[in-house]
């Protein structure tokens, strides 16, 4: 019987070792329980580019060479922030702080993934006429941050940006470029769906930059393109011999297409044409 109690005795303390080694993995799992509406979410800055924009035509707009993007902090632009299952509207102000419609407060200790996205509000966006500005959809991913840090929301592009830059003695008749692609997308939290949306033709922007680029602009959904129906000038003339564009487009790049619109001019001379006779 003695023998029998000890064992039974170990048995039981066994058991009670591991589940208290079980409820302090689930602790640690889940982080210390804070008080409620004492730790605030915070958000030292946003950025999405460094550099000056020199077209103000769209809240969030291109920087003075036309290689990057950059937030209008008018008070007018807002951005959707993700803790948790909680969600907050922040507007970003003219003297670069947030404002958040509700504030988002960290529940525990414990490492969690901060997600930001926009536009604020998911839906519909248009791709099909950019011609007076460039659609956006724009999404941040902080992981591991903590309770007691500033974060920094960093955006990321998910269209991919397609630039058309014109050349040769027709160039300048060109009225209109468009590119091919879904004339919608739905945002949802940051990522464009194109869930039954339909394939055209989309109006590009006509630009002048700061260092003298002049060019055709889109922002497209990111994916595999028809080369051979990909470009078209003043609504009919389909570009066909594209080389310097992939088959397939990603998030966040800009593809450069160099298009040459009649012959190049070539002068007359005795050195190229030595057997001409006459005048």
């Amino acid at each position: 019987m003695k023998r029998h109690w000890k064992w039974i005795e170990c048995g039981a303390l066994v058991a009670l070792l591991l589940l208290s080694a079980c409820t302090q993995d689930e602790l640690a799992e889940q982080g210390t329980a804070l008080p409620d509406g004492e730790y605030p979410l915070q958000i030292g800055s946003v950025t999405l580019s460094a550099e000056v924009s020199g077209q103000p035509w769209t809240r969030v707009a291109e920087n003075e060479n036309g290689t990057g993007s950059v937030w209008q902090w008018n008070g007018t632009e807002t951005i959707r922030v993700q803790l948790g299952d909680e969600t907050a509207v922040y507007t970003l102000n003219t003297d670069k702080t947030l404002t958040p419609d509700k504030q988002l407060y960290w529940q525990n200790t414990q490492p969690a993934t901060v997600t930001a996205w926009y536009p604020s509000t998911d839906g519909t966006i248009s791709l099909a006429d950019q011609s007076k500005g460039l659609a956006y959809v724009l999404k941040a991913e902080v992981q591991d941050a903590t309770y007691d840090n500033e974060i920094t929301l960093g955006f990321k592009h998910q269209l991919a940006k397609v630039r058309v830059v014109l050349n040769g003695t027709q160039a300048a008749l060109a009225q209109s470029v468009e590119v091919y692609g879904y004339t919608t997308c739905t945002n949802n939290e940051g990522a464009p769906v194109t869930d039954n949306a339909q394939q055209g033709w989309l109006k590009m922007k006509n630009a002048t930059y700061a260092d003298g680029t002049e060019c055709w602009e889109a922002n497209v959904v990111p994916g595999d393109i028809n080369k051979e129906n990909f470009i078209r000038l003043n609504g009919y003339a389909v570009v066909t011999n594209l080389t310097d564009v992939p088959d397939m487009l990603s998030s966040g790049k800009m593809y450069i297409i160099d298009i040459t619109v009649g012959n190049a001019i070539t002068d007359i001379t005795t050195d190229n044409c030595q057997d001409i006779k006459g005048d």
